[in-house]
């Protein structure tokens, strides 16, 4: 479930980098670090960068 989650946010994400013209992204996340995030964030933001993007990442409050 949680990969599914990921997935969907990298791809509705894929989507608006793919029409801006910015070389920066900033990805919001809402849960608590851990391994798996930590694995995730970095897979991410190399995957942008091969983009030639940078990657910000912001941690939200959860609810």
């Amino acid at each position: 479930m949680f990969n599914k989650l990921i997935f969907a946010m990298v791809m509705l994400l894929n989507s608006n980098v793919a029409n801006s013209t910015s070389n920066e992204i900033s990805i919001g996340i809402a849960v608590k670090e851990n391994k798996y995030i930590a694995d995730i964030k970095e897979n991410v933001t190399q995957a942008y960068n091969e983009l030639d993007k940078t990657v910000f990442w912001k941690t939200l409050r959860s609810s």
